[in-house]
C-alpha cells in the first residue's frame, strides 16, 4: 500500500481509511479501495451481516469482496434486534435506529485503526488518490485537528454532476476522537462538530479543486431501488418517489431539497456502470476478515476505556 506520511514538527503522520461498505455498492468497492491504497498506510472496511433494514446480506457478493481485495481488513458485524451499547435506547421505530449502524460501522473502525489520521468513506466516494497524498504531503491538512472535504456529486450518469459542491467525509486525528461522538444521527457531520480544535470546511486540494468524486446515485434502476429500501436513512424522506423520479430524468434540482444545479462534463473521473457485478464466490476462509460479536465491541469499549 502506498503511503501518505507526512512530517509534523519532525513527527511523521499515517492514515487509516475506514470504508463504510454493504454489497448495495460493490460496483463502487473497488476504485475506493484502489484511490485510498496510493495514501492509506491501512484499509479497514466494517460491513454489517445484515442491511439495515434488517434483511440478510447477500453473503455472495460479500465473499467475492473479501477474496478480490485480500489486503484490506475487513470488519463484519451481526445485526441484532438491539443495539450494542447499554446506554443507547433508540428503537426500531426511531429515526436514530438505522443511522446508529452506520455509526457503529464507523466506530469499529476507529477502534482498530493504528494511524494518527483516520478518514471516514462511504464506498460510492471516490478519492482523488494521487491528489489527496501531495495535499497531506504538502501539510495542507496540517494546521486542522478535523476537516470536511469538498467533494463532487453525481447523479444517474458519470458525467452528470451537480455545480454545488457537497462535504461529506471526515478527515480527522484519532486522538481527538471518542466512542461517543460516533453516536450521531448527523452521522459523520455530527462527529466533526463534537471535535474540540482547529476545524475547517470544504477543504479542497492543492489546485483548489474537491478532492472526491461522490457517485451516491450512479447506478442502475433496479439498484436504487434497493439502496433507498435498505440504506440508513430510508425513513428520512418518501425516498421511493424520489427515486422514480431521477429515473425519469426529473427532480434533479430539487434533491437533497438543495439548489444544486448540474452539468455534463467532458471528462469521467470513474465510471460506475461499466463495473461488472460478480455471479459471487463460494465458501472460503479468508484471513483479512474479522468477525465480530456483540461480546468483541464490549470488549473493545472497555479496552478503550481503560486507555482513558
Amino acid at each position: 500500500m502506498a503511503k501518505a506520511q507526512s512530517s509534523l514538527n519532525g513527527k511523521f503522520m499515517s492514515i487509516t481509511t475506514v470504508i463504510s461498505y454493504c454489497t448495495n455498492d460493490f460496483r463502487f468497492l473497488g476504485k475506493c479501495i484502489e484511490e485510498a491504497s496510493r495514501f492509506s498506510d491501512q484499509i479497514i472496511v466494517p460491513v454489517c451481516d445484515h442491511f439495515f433494514n434488517g434483511t440478510p446480506e447477500n453473503r455472495e457478493l460479500l465473499r467475492a469482496g473479501f477474496a478480490k481485495y485480500p489486503h484490506v481488513q475487513f470488519l463484519e458485524f451481526p445485526y441484532s434486534d438491539s443495539l450494542y451499547p447499554s446506554y443507547i435506547r433508540y428503537s426500531p421505530q426511531d429515526r436514530e435506529w438505522t443511522a446508529h449502524w452506520n455509526s457503529l460501522a464507523r466506530l469499529l473502525g476507529f477502534y482498530h485503526a493504528r494511524s494518527e489520521w483516520i478518514l471516514f468513506l462511504d464506498t460510492d466516494e471516490i478519492v482523488d488518490g494521487v491528489r489527496f497524498r501531495e495535499s497531506f504531503q504538502a501539510e495542507a491538512f496540517g494546521p486542522y485537528d478535523a476537516i470536511r472535504l469538498a467533494c463532487y456529486y453525481y447523479v444517474l450518469k458519470p458525467h452528470y454532476r451537480a455545480t454545488k459542491i457537497q462535504e461529506l467525509s471526515l478527515f480527522v486525528r484519532k486522538n481527538r476522537l471518542e466512542p461517543r461522538f460516533f453516536y450521531q444521527s448527523d452521522e459523520r457531520y455530527g462527529m466533526y462538530r463534537y471535535v474540540q480544535g482547529n476545524k475547517e470546511m470544504g477543504v479542497r486540494g492543492l489546485d483548489q479543486k474537491p478532492l472526491i468524486h461522490h457517485y451516491s446515485w450512479v447506478r442502475p434502476e433496479a439498484e436504487i431501488s434497493q439502496k433507498v429500501n435498505s440504506w440508513s436513512h430510508r425513513g428520512d424522506r418518501n425516498w421511493q418517489n424520489i427515486a422514480q423520479e431521477l429515473t425519469r430524468g426529473q427532480g434533479l434540482n430539487t434533491l437533497f431539497n438543495a439548489e444544486l444545479g448540474f452539468e455534463e462534463v467532458p471528462d469521467v473521473y470513474f465510471d460506475p456502470l461499466a463495473v461488472e457485478i460478480p455471479a459471487g464466490c463460494g465458501e472460503m476462509h479468508f484471513t483479512n476478515v474479522q468477525t465480530l460479536s456483540k461480546r468483541d465491541f464490549l470488549r473493545l469499549e472497555l479496552e478503550w476505556e481503560s486507555l482513558m
